[in-house]
Order: C-alpha cells, then sequence, then structure tokens
C-alpha cells in the first residue's frame, strides 16, 4: 500500500516534533485493544462511556485532570453516567440541545472542566467510541500542555490525532481510520479520524521507533487493512531511522525541512525490484541485522522471547554470511 505523500510525512515529522517537544509521550506504553487493557464489561451506558473515558485519561497520564462525559442521548437530549476516578459522567455539552448542528470534541464547562461530547450513535460502535474518546484525551492533552497554538486551524485536528498516537493510541486510532460496516447494501469502509489510515499507520510507526515500543504488539491487535498499512509504515520508518530520531534530538532540523527522505520499501523489495521504485540495490548492514533478527530460532510472533545478541565476532560472521547470500542472488 503507498505511503502518504512526502510533504504529508514531513508534515506529521513536524508536528511529531512539536508535540514531543510539549511532553508528549506513552506514560503507559502501547494501549490495545484488549482484555488487559479494557477489562471491564461494557453495556453502552452512560456509566459505561464514562468509566471508560476515565480509563483512557489515566493511560494518557490525566488522571487528575477534571473531565466530563457530554453524551447526546438518541433524542437529541444529553444524558451521562456515574462518575469514575479522574473522569466524573454526567450532563455537560453532549452534541445535542436539541439542534443539528454538532458540539466540538471538547469543551470547557461553566466549571472549568474538561467535557468530552460523544453522540449516541457513536457510542453504539466500539472501535467508533474509543476513538472518539482518544480524540477528546489527546486533545485535552494538547490543551493542558499548550501546543494547539502552534498548529494553524486547519492542522490542529490532525495534531490532536498525532499526539493520540504519540500518547500510545495508535492502534486503537489505525483500526478507527478503516471500519468495515456491513449493511443492507453491502459492506463500506467508515472512517471515524481525521487523518487517512495511512499517516495514522505512520504516526504509530514513529511512536514504535521512538519509544521502543514492540512493533509485533502493535501489528496483533491491528485489523488486516491496517495492519498491511502498518507493515508499510514501519519499514519507511526503519528505511529513514536516523531522521526519524531527530525527531527528538533535532527539532530545529525537522522544523527547517533540511534533511532528505529515502524509499519506505524493505530491502527485499529494494533488491529485487518490488514495488515503485525498479531495479535491484545492495542491503545495508542493518538491513541484515534485521534479517538476522527475523531468522533467529523463537522468533515467531508473539512467542518466544528473543534471545542475546551474539558475540560480535560471530554476529559479523553471520553478517558476512547472509551479505554473501545476497550478492550471489544480485550475481545471478
Amino acid at each position: 500500500m503507498d505511503l502518504p505523500a512526502e510533504p504529508r510525512l514531513r508534515w506529521l515529522l513536524r508536528v511529531s516534533a512539536r508535540l514531543l517537544g510539549a511532553g508528549a509521550e506513552p506514560v503507559s506504553g502501547l494501549v490495545l485493544p484488549n482484555a488487559e487493557f479494557f477489562p471491564d464489561a461494557f453495556d453502552g451506558t452512560g456509566a459505561a462511556v464514562g468509566k471508560l473515558l476515565s480509563r483512557l485519561a489515566g493511560y494518557a497520564g490525566l488522571p487528575e485532570t477534571e473531565l466530563r462525559l457530554g453524551l447526546a442521548s438518541p433524542e437529541g437530549e444529553e444524558g451521562g453516567g456515574s462518575c469514575g476516578t479522574g473522569a466524573c459522567c454526567g450532563s455537560g455539552g453532549g452534541h445535542g440541545h436539541g439542534d443539528d448542528k454538532p458540539r466540538a470534541r471538547v469543551e470547557r464547562g461553566s466549571d472549568g472542566a474538561y467535557v468530552v461530547n460523544v453522540q449516541a450513535a457513536e457510542a453504539r460502535h466500539p472501535t467508533v467510541l474509543t476513538t472518539a474518546l482518544v480524540q477528546g484525551v489527546a486533545a485535552v492533552f494538547c490543551t493542558e500542555v499548550g501546543v494547539l497554538s502552534t498548529f494553524a486551524p486547519a492542522e490542529i485536528a490532525g495534531a490532536v490525532e498525532v499526539a493520540g498516537a504519540l500518547l500510545g493510541f495508535g492502534v486503537l486510532l489505525a483500526n478507527g481510520a478503516h471500519i468495515l460496516q456491513r449493511g443492507c447494501g453491502g459492506v463500506k469502509v467508515v472512517r471515524a479520524t481525521r487523518l487517512p489510515l495511512d499517516e495514522l499507520a505512520v504516526a504509530t510507526a514513529i511512536q514504535c521507533e521512538l519509544f521502543g515500543t514492540p512493533e509485533r504488539a502493535a501489528r496483533a491487535e491491528l485489523d488486516p487493512t491496517p495492519r498491511t498499512t502498518f507493515d508499510g509504515a514501519v519499514a519507511w520508518v526503519r528505511a529513514n531511522r536516523g531522521i526519524v530520531r531527530l525527531v527528538r534530538t533535532d527539532t530545529a532540523a525537522i522544523e527547517a525541512d533540511s534533511y532528505a527522505l529515502h524509499e519506505g520499501r524493505s530491502w527485499l523489495g529494494r533488491v529485487f525490484g518490488i514495488g515503485r521504485a525498479r531495479g535491484a540495490s545492495v542491503p545495508t548492514d542493518d538491513d541484515l541485522a534485521a534479517l538476522e533478527r527475523e531468522l533467529a530460532p523463537g522468533s515467531g510472533r508473539g512467542v518466544a522471547k528473543p534471545k542475546a545478541a551474539p558475540a560480535d565476532a560471530a554476529r559479523q560472521k553471520r553478517l558476512a554470511e547472509l551479505r554473501a547470500l545476497v550478492d550471489e542472488s544480485l550475481d545471478g
């Protein structure tokens, strides 16, 4: 699957640099849509939605920030639920008010509390709901750290979702960017995010690279199409690892666009001319080291823990053997 256009890739790096400078980081690690992170039974009530909001706020490092759920009922009247730790539920600025004008995802209540607005239709679909709540929590984080003023108005909604990915919610957002909805007319794709799937996949891959998040863990919880898109994003990040790391170490270089991006294909794709570019190329030492890890015993997804790295001499010998095999294939 194609990557975002280069201007958008540069935008993602620039936005990530600003957000990291403001303190965006996955304080709870990579948050996954499984029972480990979401153990509570969900019955669709306002109380359950409020508890979910509270849990996500805690994962984002906002347990003491006062949040209130604004949940619009199907009739357009606001509803709420019982309070949860750090995120009180109750009436407060939902999408209703008897008119068709939607409310912003996050507003400030008269008491200064943040109100995260969710529509009744969003609350009926688990992926759409978690996407909406992540958008709300990420927006609160960005407001709290004062970073939103650094973005143009048209950038803010997208920057909030990049913040969500950096806070550890990338898998939830990527799944929310490509939802298969079945109906009388067949299957259609619904997107509950502002950013498209390919951009959220890149933001998630950037987070994995910068914070050492296991990519296999992310893949295991992504839906099929987001998983394939994420694989392409990971390949791009690996090909641009040095530049991606500048996001943390040299914000000025990222802001100035003083770097050149490389192809985002795996070395096998480059060796055999697979992808948009044509012609063979030799893999780098990093490529070979990655292949060595993939071929190592016990490297099956989510099964065995990776073994300790071999001694330098043995490792260099193994890399030389791999390079000889690749050279032989190119000569042939």
